[in-house]
């Protein structure tokens, strides 16, 4: 880190009182810390501490700099320590089970991208119904559950909760593509493919459509996302998934998500889970984490309805 002794000088000062104390406690010359804080106050522009007879003390502006340099340490050290964990990964597994429909968006993307990084580590990935993920879990058969609206229990932890708008997923020549919204009656002018009803979409979308007195009759229904996506490709049809479920939006995307403006349209929630018992393991720590942040940037602009 750029400065990283000068701000860890300034950080015992402050402890201390004194520069002979800090220097005492960090083990180095009290000239060398000395010039390390008249160095930081000449780049300052300001005074950092009042010198007094008995010690120093800091200024208000001291005080502002040393609540940013504390919080500037503290991600410091929290970086190396994530850097060491990743150093330290050599080999091992990471069981992931997952919802079938969340098998071929996002969660692919940040699982490879993992794998370049960490070729000795052995990543498996299984589709559960929601029922089942808590209670495999438990069990110890996998590490990490991905699932809509999963339920902490006994022996699990949620790590990560994120808000989800389906929106209608096309090809990317599709007409509706010239739109950056659409409305739910916009979409009944072409063919359609539905979630069944055993899948949350299905009651999402039906309720919608109902909510806002339109008659909707899908024109295919299916308990498959990889049929949905598929019938949306190639036979130019209009389905209903999130940004998450058809990957990150790039030139290459064969599907293009576009947002329904609705107020009947409801969000649901999708949840990021880990076994509670067990071995510590840096590899499920770490991919735990970037799928978490992979999809909290992916949800952000989520709006809340």
């Amino acid at each position: 880190m750029l400065h990283s002794r000068m701000l860890r000088y300034l950080d015992e000062v402050a402890r201390s009182g004194s520069i002979r104390k800090a220097a005492e406690r960090l083990n180095v010359s009290s000239s060398s810390v000395n010039r390390q804080i008249i160095a930081l106050e000449d780049e300052m522009g300001v005074p950092i501490f009042h010198r007094l007879p008995n010690g120093m003390r800091l200024t208000l502006t001291g005080e502002m700099l040393l609540a940013h340099v504390r919080t500037t340490l503290k991600e410091h050290d929290r970086l190396q320590m994530h850097l060491r964990q990743i150093r330290g990964i050599q080999g091992g597994e990471v069981r992931i089970l997952a919802m079938g429909g969340l098998v071929g968006g996002l969660l692919p993307e940040v699982m490879s991208r993992f794998a370049a990084d960490h070729p000795r580590v052995e990543i498996s990935l299984k589709t559960m119904l929601k029922n089942q993920i808590s209670d495999a879990l438990m069990a110890g058969e996998a590490d990490i559950g991905l699932g809509y609206n999963l339920a902490e229990t006994p022996g699990t932890t949620i790590t990560g909760r994120f808000v989800v708008r389906l929106g209608a997923v096309v090809a990317s020549g599709h007409p509706l593509t010239r739109f950056p919204a659409v409305t739910l009656e916009q979409i009944v002018d072409f063919p359609t493919v539905v979630g069944d009803r055993s899948m949350t979409i299905n009651k999402i979308v039906m309720d919608a459509y109902r909510e806002e007195g339109i008659d909707f009759r899908p024109t295919f229904l299916s308990n498959s996302s990889e049929f949905m996506r598929s019938m949306a490709i190639s036979q130019n049809a209009v389905t209903f998934l999130s940004r998450i479920d058809v990957s990150a939006p790039d030139r290459s995307s064969p599907l293009v998500y576009i947002p329904i403006k609705s107020d009947r349209l409801r969000n649901h929630e999708l949840v990021l889970m880990r076994r509670t018992k067990g071995p510590v393991d840096n590899a499920v720590d770490i991919l735990d984490e970037e799928i978490k942040r992979a999809f909290e940037r992916t949800t952000a602009d989520t709006p809340v309805a």
